[in-house]
């Protein structure tokens, strides 16, 4: 399988640059897949990186894109990986399901379908699948540019399973393998707070409010992809943590 590029994977600056270079490559051939599918994803980055200026209009593009790119080439494993990634960022579940289902189906050894798999049920409230599926992603990918996701991923799904220390102990993983990945703080927050450990809780929240600053309790919630638990949890904590509402 075609390596996804290092450009596309990171944070801010490299998602922005990803999908500068995505729509100028849809400019030159609107008929080309990747391109849309890779430029629906960093949209729905926007969302959960915490980085949107236009939480409907970008949500909107990620979707619009990911399901023209689908339409092109619903055959090519990449392309139905990164569309169903920004679907299930968007929180368009059954349609990340479905596209990253068959992607699995046409190259069940793409590491970075697992991966998708994975993050996907931790959204939908299957941690154990979620843990699985990120599992073989790092068997299948040892040395992965994106395993610190991977390890948030094991996080999230712990979270999900209410084994707080467990999850914080993987964010933290993730987090010292890509220390910038700033809009993790938000997951790390919430697990120390419901393990007990306040003043963790309270100086990672403090790390996130200077990151990510305006946030709202509103503002947040309509930015976290999940389940309902999960953004219940997340709103109790945060609200808390001395979060305006």
């Amino acid at each position: 399988m075609r390596a996804l590029p290092a450009i596309w994977s990171q944070d801010l600056e490299t998602t922005e640059g990803g999908l500068r270079l995505a729509e100028q490559a849809i400019k030159l051939d609107p008929s080309y897949a990747l391109p849309k599918a890779v430029a629906g994803w960093c949209y729905a980055q926007r969302l959960s990186y915490l980085r949107t200026k236009d939480l409907n209009a970008d949500r909107a593009q990620a979707v619009t894109l990911a399901r023209d790119a689908a339409r092109i080439d619903d055959n090519d494993p990449l392309v139905l990986t990164c569309a169903g990634a920004a679907y299930s960022i968007a929180s368009e579940y059954p349609r990340a399901q479905a596209l990253i289902a068959k992607a699995l189906a046409l190259d069940p050894n793409s590491a970075w379908a697992w991966h998708r798999s994975g993050w996907l049920h931790a959204y939908i409230r299957q941690p154990d699948t979620a843990i699985q599926h990120l599992e073989r992603a790092m068997r299948l990918s040892p040395v992965d540019p994106l395993m610190f996701n991977v390890f948030i991923g094991i996080g999230a799904a712990h979270f999900e399973k209410e084994e707080y220390d467990k999850a914080a102990q993987w964010i933290e993983k993730g987090l010292s393998e890509k220390p910038d990945a700033l809009w993790a703080f938000r997951l790390l927050s919430a697990s120390y707070f419901y393990a007990g450990r306040t003043e963790e809780a309270r100086r990672t929240f403090a790390a996130f409010g200077k990151a990510f600053p305006g946030l709202t309790v509103r503002s947040l919630l309509d930015r976290t992809p999940g389940s309902d638990f999960i953004k219940a949890k997340f709103g109790e904590a945060f609200r808390a943590l001395g979060l305006p509402e």
